[in-house]
């Protein structure tokens, strides 16, 4: 099981038990470097929403005060899913894609045997291409006053694991819990790749993706924030770079941690 000390307490995913979506946990209760952790029922990750149940949907508005949700998907997987069970109860959703084409991205990584490699570079233009929809993502859960945000892609592995791991990082998460809740994913992936047979073109669409690539791959994360850390000074030197002020950094902090 994943996990991180920081101070000497020991943290483990906090796994939603809601069978009608897969990968689902809060990040609440990561340590926060100089004291703190990551606020729970604050900020919650998944895969797709496409098999979530009213009954479900219920439970994350009324125990987990969901409010807005942010939806990393392209344009085309959610014409083919529709509107989840949440946004037909009226929960605001954010479209903030982090890539326009799956088929495209997949014939990529069909080619790539270097998980490390094309994890990093995917993840880098997330970044670079789209970078405007993680900012806005990170708005969203700043200017959130109250409740929750959930941030959500079909498996929740690579475009959200992403965006949260910026969110973490720039609110002072160090890097081994970042890491360790990205890496998390892990522990449900057979599950969650047999729920997205259909978007890899079936069994033997799957069966041709190396299956370093079909995993969370902690270090291609880890070369990206490096990368952040070399240029930026860091994830929220990023999110400076890209438009948010010192203020909404500010606000972004005080939503995420508490002490």
């Amino acid at each position: 099981m994943a996990d991180t000390r920081q101070d000497g307490r020991l943290t483990t995913p906090r796994w939603l038990d809601l069978d009608s979506v897969l990968n689902l946990r809060d990040v609440g209760g990561l340590p926060v470097t100089g004291g703190g952790s990551v606020r729970p029922k604050t900020l919650l990750r998944s895969g797709s929403l496409s098999r979530l149940t009213v009954a479900d949907a219920a439970t994350l508005v009324t125990d987990f005060g969901l409010r807005t949700v942010v939806d990393l998907r392209t344009p085309d997987e959610l014409a083919a899913d529709g509107p989840s069970a949440l946004a037909r109860a009226g929960v605001a959703t954010a479209h903030l894609p982090l890539m326009s084409d799956v088929d495209e991205a997949m014939a990529q990584v069909r080619d790539d045997a270097d998980a490390v490699r094309t994890l990093a570079q995917a993840y880098r233009a997330f970044l670079d291409l789209r970078g405007e929809h993680l900012v806005t993502a990170a708005r969203l859960v700043a200017w959130t006053g109250t409740g929750s945000v959930l941030v959500h892609c079909a498996a929740g592995k690579d475009r959200t694991g992403v965006t949260i791991a910026v969110l973490l990082a720039a609110v002072g998460v160090p890097r081994a819990a970042v890491l360790a809740d990205y890496d998390a994913t892990n522990e449900v992936i057979d599950d969650v790749i047999a729920s997205l047979a259909a978007l890899f073109g079936g069994p033997e669409g799957i069966a041709r993706i190396p299956l370093a690539l079909r995993l969370a791959q902690p270090d291609a994360l880890a070369e990206v924030l490096d990368a952040l850390d070399g240029e930026f000074g860091g994830a929220a030197g990023w999110l400076r770079s890209r438009g948010m002020d010192d203020t909404e950094l500010e606000l972004l902090r005080h939503r995420l941690v508490a002490a």
